[in-house]
């Protein structure tokens, strides 16, 4: 399993098509990032995106809907990079 850091590392690099458990049991598809030249000015994080010790999720921008969502490590099922927007 990855961990918190190392999953915020690679999504600060590049695109991935995520797939994951979502708080109420139901599978989220997305295609995320956290990469900032795929996220419009006026989305950007306006405070740190810096993963504290004992964080169990990570923010992540979410390529469909041009939103933020939170995404639990822990209930990441599949995680691939994406052929789309990927540099």
């Amino acid at each position: 399993m990855i961990d918190v850091k190392e999953f915020a590392r690679l999504l600060g690099e590049s695109v991935y098509d995520i797939e994951f458990t979502k708080a109420d049991g139901t599978v989220r598809k997305m295609c995320a990032t956290r990469m900032s030249d795929h996220i419009p000015s006026e989305k950007a994080p306006k405070k740190s995106t810096e993963i504290k010790d004992g964080q169990t999720y990570v923010h992540v921008f979410d390529l469909d809907i041009l939103e933020f969502r939170s995404v639990t490590v822990a209930n990441l099922i599949k995680m691939e990079q994406s052929c789309i927007l990927s540099t």
